[in-house]
């Protein structure tokens, strides 16, 4: 019977071995794949799933994108030395979505993904990009899918994730999971003296979002660390194997999260920690000019230095998901930059996406990367590689 025993544990160690192959693993602070370091530094196209499905919209509403840019953006990435796309996969407003649920919806999603395979590309597909997507389509408010199981919001989130994860568990061209965009920048508004009723620039009704946000929206840090870790978990069932990360920008400029003063260094950490609850495995921050100012007294490097070790007290790896911005004045662009690349090499980062794409046609949505920045770019990978 001991034979047996240690037969059947032998053969599922070796089951487990072989089915992770091709996945990326977190080793407390550091990223893996196939017992290897992976790093990267790479890009954003977060309407390249809009795009194919030709749903992008001006502001008359004129239908842009197709099929054909949308894989040649993905190419693009590639031929300019760049083997990573995080981007969104749903549409944004409710009209952009309608047809969630019909065969072409993921069937739109299994081109991209096979695109991404032949070209050699990971893609890090992100669950809810705007938070009002299901609240809106259920004619609901935000807080609704946050804290309350039973609504329709919420249970549409739910399916959305389940759908994703049972689909691409599979899928090693999936790097990782990102469950939101900036979700944190919509928690404790009320905390920051912002009034009740808020307009924001994603409010347009002719799009599906209702006229006006309210205070029925709100919610505070922890209500959406309790969401962000049920959709996790949910992930996670059908989904052992790819890792999750959480899509946050940085705490609050306001200093203050649920009395928690992220100003200083402990204050940091433990906002982490508290906002990425297991089962997420990654941390998140968007960086960009300006950022520097609060976290490294004016210097763009130590600024994720400091981000860096607030990670690193928490013991998970740290993902620079957007930096940069290209319609800076070029010096400031130029030194912000400099000290975002001086960073990853100095403090060990493993994945910084630029928010831009490699220079292409008139239709891309996304401001764009300039020769000079691509040449850093790939000098950093080869660096760190």
């Amino acid at each position: 019977m001991k034979g047996f025993i240690a037969f059947i544990a032998l053969a599922l160690l070796t089951a487990s071995s072989a089915f992770a192959e091709g996945f990326l693993t977190a080793e407390g602070t550091r990223l893996r794949m196939d017992g290897k370091p992976f790093r990267a530094v790479s890009v954003n196209k977060w309407d390249l799933f809009i795009d194919y499905r030709g749903v992008i919209y001006d502001d008359n509403m004129n239908k842009s994108g197709s099929k054909e840019h949308a894989l040649a953006s993905i190419k693009r990435v590639k031929d300019n030395g760049f083997n990573v796309i995080r981007f969104a996969a749903s549409g944004y407003y409710p009209v952009q979505n309608g047809d969630w649920g019909k065969p072409g919806y993921f069937a739109a999603l299994d081109a991209i993904v096979d695109c991404a395979k032949k070209e050699g590309m990971y893609l890090i597909p992100v669950v809810l990009w705007n938070p009002y997507l299901y609240p809106d389509t259920a004619r609901e408010p935000l807080r609704e899918m946050i804290v309350n199981p039973d609504s329709r919001s919420r249970q549409y989130a739910e399916l959305f994730a389940h759908q994703l994860a049972s689909r691409y568990k599979d899928e090693t061209t999936v790097l990782f999971w990102e469950l939101t965009n900036e979700l944190n920048l919509q928690a404790d508004l009320e905390t920051a003296g912002e009034a009740k009723y808020v307009y924001f620039n994603n409010n347009s009704t002719d799009r599906g979002a209702p006229p006006m946000r309210t205070g029925a929206d709100n919610f505070s840090t922890m209500e959406m660390a309790g969401f962000m870790k049920h959709i996790a978990e949910i992930m996670k069932r059908y989904d052992p194997n790819h890792l999750i990360s959480s899509g946050y920008t940085l705490p609050h400029p306001w200093g203050y999260v649920d009395n928690i003063n992220t100003d200083t260094d402990e204050g940091i950490a433990d906002l982490f920690a508290r906002s990425h609850p297991d089962p997420i495995d990654i941390i998140s921050v968007h960086y960009y000019s300006g950022d520097e100012k609060r976290f490294g007294k004016g210097d763009a490097a130590e600024g994720l230095g400091t981000l860096k070790r607030a990670a690193d007290k928490v013991g998970k790896p740290f993902f620079v998901g957007e930096t940069y911005l290209a319609d800076e004045p070029k010096g400031a662009k130029d030194s912000f930059i400099d000290g975002v690349f001086k960073a990853i090499e100095k403090y060990d980062i493993p994945i910084t996406l630029m928010w831009a794409v490699p220079p292409g046609d008139s239709g891309d949505q996304l401001s764009v990367l300039s020769e000079d920045v691509m040449a850093k770019m790939r000098e950093i990978n080869k660096a760190i590689k």
